[in-house]
């Protein structure tokens, strides 16, 4: 009996322990809302290939949330939550609450701001989530897609990224080919399948046999190189996103859109009535293109008269009902005329007929000239649009070898840079808008950029050399920058940011706060820039500052400035007042640039479980503020003690740009002072208790958190 009761207890205390473990880890491959994932358990995908959990890499203490190769026991992760701010112990929880968002709380259950495209699924089936285009909303459609009629920053629930053209696969036979989606953490894998045993090559080959499979990727990227090993999905892909270093995804899509074809020279072709043979005017110049003649009525209906020679190259040709080539100049339905032997004394007809036709060829393309004209210069006032040149297509695809994939140096979700070639030999960057945030917000935001651009002149400024307004195509040429931008420095590896030595760090400071100073009303007007962070600070050859990316910047009168309808926040740069309620002023940009000086002088980034600022706060509330700087680097010795009190004093600077009421702050006149006399005193900056929503200071405030920012989920843009 006694040991009938002691086996009871024991299936009891199992019973319990088993609840318990199903509310700390969740079942198999899945976590449900309402579950945690405590330090020390595990998820397995249900293939077996991937583990997540928290672990330790190497000798290190500090814990990491990831996901690794369940074959190499966390020896090698391939996806990394808080790389940037680790977990000091192992009291880490991973959550998924009730609003279907994971959240990753440590020890006192504190988190930090949070990352726009943590959000599962944020931009849909298909879409693209891009954590640094806070401009446009954050999302994006991969190539072949786009939202259509709705801007993605709208982020209206249900809508989705819409496919272009259908896929061409069925019967065993297929025209798809696939298109690279780079430097991206791979799309949700419960619709896919893993093979760690083939090639990459032998991947794409499973995929292009199989009508189902939309998408590929290398499973292991251990080895360098494409990769090895395959998972292919058979769905809509979601949950997918750029990061830092991320992977190549090969998307399916149809033929048309892999290799469409556009006309690029055209030559008109008048007919005598007196003779059906075609004259060319004007002569077509020699082309090694593919040359045709096509009967002008099968795209407009146009009088069968004219026709027209074709010399063409990619893109597309939509809008034709009938696009039969033919490849000669035979009028196909022209009938032999039978010429009167009294005409020959009159032969006005035969002449007159093709001169008419001329004529109103010439009226035709007068009038499409103007009225493309207008529709270039309409979106971008009259007094911008001549100051910045207006350049062709057809003159950035040549310096751009057609947009040729050698060229591109970089690229977001919203848009694609290149490097260009002109032929003096001076180097530019090609700014390509993507065709999927072409909406009525993308296009506004492109006008506001080359609007604002035009008329500042600054050595801190990046140049607007010159823009193209060319049909569907949004694009803008900068000057190049070699050095990239200050964030590939500051956040690199040991070797990048040795790059950058404490001397150059304080001038590359001083540059940036000219700039915005020079925004600030040294160019004549009050311009706010609302972006700026580390991505959008470009260097050149000799490590000059630029600042970059003025597509969300805002040109105000004095008195104009105040509540703004379009609230633009990039996490951990966004002054308070601005991410909480809209109220937009110059101390924004302050605030943005308190922050950016603090990473560089840190080379830590500003988020996570513990924020840079409380974590600077910190510090100087306890005198010790010469630990914020960079462990990296190398340390400073005794013997240099006035580099060491600038950049204590460098760091106060920044705490006042930071602190929490806009009054408090200086304005960039007032930094650019501070920066640049050692001699004169400075205040000393004041953490105020954070401000709730409306403004005020809560009674029970607490010092020693920094409150996350409440950002609303929705933007209206009623310019």
């Amino acid at each position: 009996m006694r040991a009938t009761s002691l086996l009871r207890l024991l299936l009891i205390c199992f019973y319990l322990l088993s609840v318990h473990t199903f509310g700390a880890a969740g079942v198999g491959d899945k976590l449900e809302k309402g579950q945690n994932l405590t330090d020390g358990d595990t998820l397995v995908s249900a293939g077996g290939s991937f583990t997540l959990g928290f672990f330790s890499p190497g000798v290190s203490t500090k814990r990491y949330l990831g996901v690794w190769f369940s074959v190499s026991n966390a020896t090698i992760a391939c996806w990394v939550a808080n790389r940037d701010q680790p977990l000091v112990d192992k009291s880490g929880m991973l959550v998924f609450n009730d609003l279907g968002s994971l959240v990753l709380l440590d020890g006192s259950r504190r988190k930090g701001p949070r990352d726009p495209c943590d959000e599962y699924g944020r931009c849909g089936p298909f879409g693209l989530c891009d954590p640094e285009a806070a401009s446009s909303g954050f999302c994006g459609c991969v190539e072949g897609f786009s939202f259509g009629e709705t801007p993605p920053a709208q982020e209206v629930k249900g809508t989705t990224c819409q496919r272009h053209a259908a896929l061409d696969c069925a019967g065993g036979t297929t025209t798809d080919g696939f298109a690279v989606v780079r430097g991206v953490k791979l799309p949700d894998t419960q619709n896919a399948s893993v093979d760690m045993g083939v090639t990459l090559e032998e991947c794409r080959a499973r995929c292009f046999a199989n009508c189902s499979c939309l998408a590929y990727a290398a499973a292991d990227i251990r080895g360098g190189g494409d990769g090895s090993g395959c998972v292919m999905w058979a769905d809509a892909i979601v949950d997918l996103r750029l990061v830092d270093m991320g992977q190549n995804l090969y998307l399916r899509l149809s033929k048309s859109e892999l290799g469409m074809y556009i006309i690029s020279t055209l030559a008109v072709h008048v007919f005598s009535i007196a003779s059906p043979t075609a004259r060319a005017w004007p002569t077509p110049p020699p082309t090694s293109g593919e040359a045709a003649m096509v009967p002008a009525a099968s795209c407009g209906q146009m009088p069968s008269l004219i026709y027209v020679s074709l010399t063409w190259g990619r893109i597309s040709t939509s809008g034709c009902q009938n696009q039969n080539l033919r490849q000669n100049s035979q009028h196909p339905s022209a009938p032999t005329p039978s010429v009167n032997n009294d005409h020959k004394r009159f032969p006005v007809i035969p002449v007159a007929i093709p001169l008419a036709s001329i004529v109103i060829i010439l009226l035709v393309v007068f009038a499409i000239w103007w009225r493309r004209k207008r529709t270039i210069i309409g979106a971008i006032p009259q007094s911008h649009a001549m100051a910045v040149p207006l350049v062709s297509l057809a003159i950035i695809k040549d310096v751009t070898g057609n947009f040729s994939e050698s060229n591109m140096i970089g690229q977001g979700g919203f848009s694609i840079v290149y490097k260009g070639q002109l032929p003096e030999g001076r180097t530019i960057a090609v700014k390509r808008l993507k065709q999927s945030v072409l909406t009525t917000k993308g296009k506004k935001d492109f006008a506001r950029e080359v609007e604002v651009m035009a008329g500042l002149r600054h050595g801190s400024l990046v140049r607007l050399l010159a823009y193209c307004n060319e049909g569907k195509e949004r694009i803008l040429i900068y000057e190049y920058m070699q050095n990239k931008s200050l964030n590939f420095h500051i956040f690199g590896n040991v070797n990048l940011r040795a790059s950058l030595n404490w001397a150059r760090r304080l001038e590359l400071i001083q540059g940036i706060a000219h700039g915005i100073a020079y925004l600030h009303g040294g160019s004549g007007d009050n311009v706010i820039h609302r972006d700026l962070k580390p991505g959008n600070i470009l260097l050149d050859d000799e490590w000059k500052p630029k600042i970059a990316d003025f597509g969300t910047a805002k040109l105000f009168a004095v008195d104009q400035i105040g509540p703004d309808q379009t609230i633009v926040v990039s996490p951990g740069y966004a002054a308070p007042e601005y991410a909480r309620q809209g109220n937009m002023t110059l101390k924004c940009d302050v605030y943005s640039f308190g922050v950016i000086l603090l990473e560089t002088l840190s080379g830590r980034r500003n988020g996570g479980m513990q924020g840079l600022l409380s974590h600077a706060w910190g510090l100087w509330e306890t005198n010790m503020i010469a630990e914020l700087l960079d462990t990296t680097m190398v340390p400073l010795s005794e013997s240099e003690p006035e580099l060491l009190s600038k950049l204590t004093r460098c760091i106060q600077i920044g705490l006042l740009c930071v602190q929490e009421t806009p009054c408090d702050r200086p304005t960039m006149s007032s930094v650019v002072s501070m920066l640049t006399s050692t001699a004169s005193q400075i205040d000393r900056p004041r953490r105020r208790p954070p401000l709730d929503r409306e403004g005020f200071v809560p009674s029970d405030s607490s010092h020693g958190l920094e409150t996350e920012l409440l950002i609303p989920t929705t933007t209206i843009d009623l310019t």
